[in-house]
């Protein structure tokens, strides 16, 4: 449910700091676990430029899910992320390493163009030649 007001002025003196500012309001999530039948409620506040369409809010803010689920997916499924035991910076470090990583594979054009992630991860392991062309190639796009 997505409950949205497009009069910043009602934020107070505050909303002045955001350029574009248009809408905010609240969204509340019902979540059922499927295993145990417990229900979850969760709200989420938000500000946004986006005109005040409580529905078209819902569907970026389902975008925006989409694509943060997927990107730790990949991060969990190709680096193992959520089986490291870091803490703290090198927990903060560590995540920024693996996404620049996981860009730079996710970008490279192979030779097969149907080459997973995670295999183009192992060949950049076995072959420095081939972890050099992932490398320059990263380099040259900027």
């Amino acid at each position: 449910t997505c409950i949205s007001c497009s009069e910043p002025s009602r934020l107070g003196f505050c909303y002045r700091d955001w350029k574009n500012l248009r809408t905010y309001g609240m969204i509340k999530t019902e979540k059922i676990n499927i295993a145990t039948g417990e229900i979850q409620n969760e709200k989420h506040c938000f500000i946004s430029s986006l005109v005040n369409n409580p529905g078209l809010i819902l569907k970026y803010k389902r975008k925006h899910w989409a694509v943060e689920n997927g990107l730790h997916w990949q991060l969990d499924v190709t680096f193992n992320e959520d089986d490291g035991r870091k803490m703290m910076n090198s927990a903060l470090n560590f995540s920024t390493l693996t996404k620049m990583a996981l860009t730079i594979l996710k970008n490279y054009q192979d030779e097969d163009k149907k080459t997973s992630v995670n295999r183009k991860r192992k060949k950049a392991g076995w072959s420095d030649e081939y972890l050099t062309n992932l490398i320059d190639t990263f380099i040259k796009a900027f």
